[in-house]
């Protein structure tokens, strides 16, 4: 499909690791059409401010005023799709969907209750384990008695297990509980990665507040994965990909491997929660090689411009469904093996102006 008008998308969270995939994606569109991209950030020194076409400072999303100031910024800049890249505004921005779309304006993101499903890890382990798909053993615990017990049904500390909290996004929240000491090989030659923590240490933090749920699940040993879906109107694709190497929770090196297990376990999932546009899962494989569902992310994700280089554009399509202009069979390519190797770099800009370096 070939379209000559453009489209001015507002993309938030302009901060975010993924940012610079992201712009590419609408920009190098299958289309080819003109995509003017503006980036919003709560912080005034977000990179993307120098990436994109345009920028505006926007307040957190738990501020009173957030959605009002989105508004204003889109209303202003005569935007026509609003894409959001942060987990804690998809509530806010969906529930306001409908006041948007009176203002002739779009949001690629699923329904509110949809979302709140999708965002809840207890939930959707319920739901996927109604499902048949496999799991980790998990419980919720929220005193540290349940804890404590829990810790003692995992086979602790024999057995290293897992926390994270019900509501939460890159690893916030996220430990592995251990016993296992550093010994000298160990220390020289591994970064510590801040995830490990013992039950002890783990207990004092808790006690310092009111006590949050967690999830407490098995520690699958095994390689990681993430699927990137769309779910539009005509067509819905998964493209699993390994996550190879994996630095505070942001994929460095990722390959693609189509998993057929993994593909219909994660359109099944679309399905039964009614997802759209682009969104992903995570899946880790336990011991026996088995892989079994952590978590949903039902937004753009972070790395989904490896799926966009191996063939399918989930960023874009996702902004011209929401606009009512659904894909195709015959849009759909094959997709690619490849490979995405993520690498530090850096953007260097004059305080004086909006001019840029990046090296």
């Amino acid at each position: 499909m070939s379209n000559s008008k453009d489209i001015r998308v507002i993309v938030t969270g302009a901060g975010a690791p993924g940012i610079a995939g992201t712009i590419y994606a609408l920009k190098t569109n299958p289309d080819n059409r003109n995509v003017w991209v503006m980036g919003v950030d709560s912080r005034d020194d977000a990179v993307g401010r120098y990436m994109t076409d345009a920028f505006s400072t926007i307040p957190v999303s738990d501020n009173d005023e957030y959605i009002n100031k989105l508004v204003e910024i889109a209303k202003e800049n005569r935007i026509d799709v609003i894409l959001p890249q942060v987990t804690s505004e998809l509530d806010k921005i969906s529930n306001a969907s409908n006041m948007l779309r009176d203002e002739g304006i779009f949001s690629v993101i699923s329904p509110s209750d949809t979302i709140h499903l999708a965002n809840d890890k207890f939930m959707l382990l319920n739901l996927a384990s109604e499902m048949n798909i496999p799991c980790p053993n998990y419980r919720l615990v929220s005193s540290e008695k349940d804890l404590r017990d829990a810790a003692n049904d995992f086979g602790y500390p024999k057995n290293r297990f897992v926390v994270k909290p019900r509501n939460s996004n890159g690893q916030r929240g996220f430990r592995i509980v251990t016993e296992n000491r550093w010994d000298t090989n160990r220390f020289l030659t591994e970064k510590p990665s801040g995830t490990e923590i013992s039950l002890d240490d783990l207990l004092v933090i808790l006690s310092s507040n009111t006590y949050p749920d967690l999830i407490v699940s098995d520690y699958l040993p095994g390689i990681e994965y993430t699927v990137d879906v769309f779910a539009g109107e005509n067509v819905k694709l998964a493209v699993p990909r390994i996550r190879t190497q994996i630095r505070s929770g942001v994929s460095f090196l990722t390959e693609i491997d189509m998993r057929k297990d993994l593909i219909e376990w994660s359109l099944q999932l679309t399905d039964k929660l009614r997802l759209k546009y682009g969104l992903g899962f995570q899946f880790k494989l336990d011991s026996q090689g088995t892989p079994c569902l952590l978590e949903c992310n039902p937004r753009v994700q972070g790395t989904m411009i490896a799926g966009v280089f191996a063939g399918f554009n989930f960023i874009y399509y996702g902004c011209r469904e929401s606009m009512g202009i659904p894909v195709s069979d015959d849009e759909i390519k094959p997709i690619d093996d490849i490979r995405m190797i993520r690498y530090w770099g850096g953007l260097v800009a004059n305080s004086k102006t909006t001019t840029s370096l990046r090296i």
